[in-house]
Parts: structure tokens; sequence; C-alpha cells
């Protein structure tokens, strides 16, 4: 590969070489006995990995590699047709430069080989390897850039990776000689794209707008490449920030924005962009940090008024049950005192059909009274349960649903667990003291 990789880089300065994610294609490439011998060597070094045709550019016919001697003098173009691979390959560093410049580079690759790279190196979700050693899979979080940033054209719109992170180079090989130029200039102009708040592309010019206290317009040619490689690590830097911890993006790149626009003079030129880029990065981070404490703060009063408010829906809860045991011994008296006075007076014949009935009727009071009593318990659990499911993602939303559950569901449960089952013990209670009454008032057990 090495060997097809130094033949490529050689043709690459002579002749026209197009290439493509699954093919490669050389040009107006002239046949004679020495560069027969080159195409021979080029189809046996990437046997592996591709196929090669012989196209006779005058007769637009095909041309076995036996016959080639018979086309002296004739120019062909020459077609490597890649082989199928789980990950993307290139053979030239200009195909893969015109690979990156496409809209939709990078989107669910998570390796790419490149023959022509010496060391491999690494984005948050890209493996760059030199070429074929083992890849393994990196599985990070995709983030579209186009949820915190407007395109206002189409051609703009392009340069808004679908996965930032795949532009994101790694730290330890932002110094490394072994990154691309052609990968730090496609990687800069799109992250300092991720950037800003709005962006608009015409032709060669790129213009950027952030938005903070006031709109701030930055202006850059999208051709110069000095200044692009200037600006890698510093935007490679800041879109780490801003999107590598996959959270808080917007309150992240809402700060970036207040601070870069702050700091922005109108008359700015780009030989400032640098120092501009790097204070806003540390000014950022210093006003995330303040932004932090003051949510906590305020999410430390928030927990603690839920932490009130529960406490008085279980202290309601308990009450509950205590208010069940009270009409318990309530309606335990109550019966007790007619059940005495009806055998105090049960000699008097006239008086026992009128006991009859009281005692029906107090069989019923004793139904209705737990019932009401049991019902109004309920009512306030499951009435309360629901209510704070509807309201789960409009006031407790910065809780997550196992945080929701520990601190909110699970106490109520637990109360509500204790209530019914003192619940329990008073239904059998009840139906022993109704049992009871009907029973001495009928005469069924003589006394």
């Amino acid at each position: 590969m090495k060997e097809a990789t130094s033949i490529l880089s050689s043709l690459s300065k002579l002749y026209s070489i197009n290439e493509g994610e699954d093919i490669l294609r050389i040009f107006s490439y002239p046949l004679n006995k020495e560069n027969i011998i080159t195409i021979k060597t080029l189809i046996s070094s990437i046997s592996d990995t591709g196929d090669i045709t012989i196209k006779d550019d005058l007769l637009d016919t095909l041309i076995e590699l036996d016959e080639t001697e018979d086309y002296i003098g004739s120019s062909v173009t020459i077609k490597i047709t890649k082989k199928p691979s789980q990950y993307l390959f290139f053979y030239t560093l200009k195909g893969f430069e015109s690979y990156l410049k496409s809209e939709n580079s990078l989107i669910n690759t998570s390796a790419i080989n490149l023959s022509f790279l010496k060391k491999s190196f690494r984005t948050n979700s890209v493996l760059f390897s030199a070429c074929f050693e083992n890849l393994a899979e990196n599985d990070v979080e995709k983030i579209s850039t186009i949820k915190f940033v407007k395109p206002l054209s189409i051609e703009s719109q392009k340069l808004l990776s679908l996965d930032i992170n795949a532009w994101i180079t790694k730290d330890n090989f932002l110094d490394d000689v072994v990154v691309l130029d052609a990968w730090r200039e496609n990687s800069s102009l799109r992250l300092i794209c991720s950037l800003c708040s709005e962006v608009f592309k015409e032709q060669e010019s790129l213009e950027l707008y952030f938005r903070g206290d006031r709109r701030k317009k930055i202006q850059i040619n999208i051709s110069d490449s000095t200044l692009l490689k200037l600006l890698f690590k510093i935007t490679t830097n800041c879109a780490n920030w801003v999107y590598g911890q996959a959270k808080d993006i917007d309150t992240r790149h809402g700060i970036f924005n207040s601070q870069i626009s702050y700091l922005l003079s109108d008359d700015l030129n780009n030989d400032n962009l640098l120092l501009h880029f790097e204070l806003a990065l540390d000014n950022s981070k210093l006003a995330y940090r303040f932004y932090l404490q003051s949510s906590n703060k305020e999410l430390t009063k928030t927990l603690t008024d839920l932490n009130k408010t529960l406490l008085e829906y279980t202290t309601k809860i308990r009450q509950n049950s205590t208010d069940l045991i009270s009409t318990l011994w309530r309606d335990f008296g109550t019966t007790l005192a007619l059940m005495l006075l009806n055998f105090s007076l049960k000699k008097t014949e006239s008086l026992d059909t009128l006991y009859d009935y009281l005692a029906i009727a107090l069989s019923i009071y004793l139904v209705a009274s737990i019932s009401l009593t049991a019902k109004l318990g309920f009512w306030f659990y499951y009435n309360l349960k629901e209510n704070l499911s509807d309201w789960r993602g409009k006031i407790y939303g910065y809780l997550s649903d196992e945080e929701f559950n520990k601190y909110a569901i699970i106490p109520l449960k637990s109360a509500q667990e204790k209530y019914n089952f003192t619940f329990a013990i008073s239904v059998v209670l009840y139906i022993v003291l109704i049992i009871g009454v009907i029973t001495l008032s009928f005469d069924y057990i003589k006394i």
C-alpha cells in the first residue's frame, strides 16, 4: 500500500486525479513502456483494496492489462474502484481534502483509513488511521450544530455539521505535526461556524454573527488558509468546551456568544481574532461557573421547598390514619353505649322491635362512617399522585425520573402503605363490631 501511495502521489503532480469515496480516476494518462510498468506495479500494490480498469480516451473502449502494449501512444483513463469496506479510505490527500469540503462529510463515520498518513490522530468521534490498522468503534453522541446556529443561506447551511464531535480534534493531537494542514483548515472552518449565532456564506466570503448585548459580525475569507490554520487550536478548544460535554449546550453557546460579542469591536481586523477567541473562552468559563453557582443556590431553595411540601403531604396522610383510628374509637364508644342501653332495657318487651331497628340503623351508620372516612384518605393520596404526575415536567423538570421517584413518589407511597395497613385493621374491627351489634340485638346468642 505504501508503494501505491508513493506512485499516486507522484502521478498527482503530473496528471489530473479525482478521488471520491468509492472511485479514483487518473485522467489523460499516456501509455508508454515506463507507464505500463507503473500500472502493473500499482495493480499489484492495491490488489487488496481496489480493482483497476483501463479505458482508451479516444476509442472509449476498455483495455486489458496484457493488451496495453498494443495501445502504446494512446491516452487512457485509469479507474480504481475501491472494494467494499466497513470504513472509508483514501489513497490521496487531494481526495481526502475534497471529501472534507463536501456537505455530508464525517456523518455516520467512526473511522477513516488514509494511506498517506504517517501516524493516526483522532477527534471526539472519528479516528483517522494510518493505513489499515485495526480500528475500534467510538460511541459518542452526535450533536447537530444547526440546532444552535441559524444559517442565512443555503451555502452557509452546508458548513453546519450534523455531527460536530467529528470535527473536534482530541487535545493530545492539537500540537502534533501528524495532523494534516488540510484537516486544520477544514476543521477550523466548520468549528468557527458552530460557535456563532448566525452564519452567511457567499462565494469565498464568510460572515459570522455573534449575539450578545449587541449583534457583532466577523468577516473572513474561507480561502485564507493561513488564518484558518492559525485559528485551528483555539476554535477546537472553544467548540470542545461548548459541545464536547454534550450537556447544557444552549447555555454554554449563549455565554460564549455574549463574551465574544462583548470583546469584539466594530472595526475588528482578523489579526486580533486569535486573542479575542482566547479571551472569550477564558471569560466564558468564569461566567459559566458563576451561572452554575447561582443555579445551585436556586436549586437548593427549590429542593428545600419541595421537601417542605412533601413533608406536609406525608403529614396529611398520617393525619388521615389518625382520623381513621379516632373514628373507629368514636364509633366503638357509640355502639357500646347503645348496646348497654339495649341490655338495660331488654326486659321491656314493647321496646324489642324498636331496638332491632336501632341495631340495623347503627350498622348502617358504622358502614357509612368508615366508608366516608376511608374514601377521604384514599382520594387525597390518588389525587395528589395524579397532580404530581401532571405537573412533573413543569414544576419538577430539574429532577431526573430517578430523583423524582426517590424524593417525591416513594415517601408518599410509604406513608400511604401505613394508611392502607391501618385501614385494613379498621375494616376487620368494624366487621366484628357490626356482627356483634346485629347478633346481640336479635338474640342470636342467648344471654
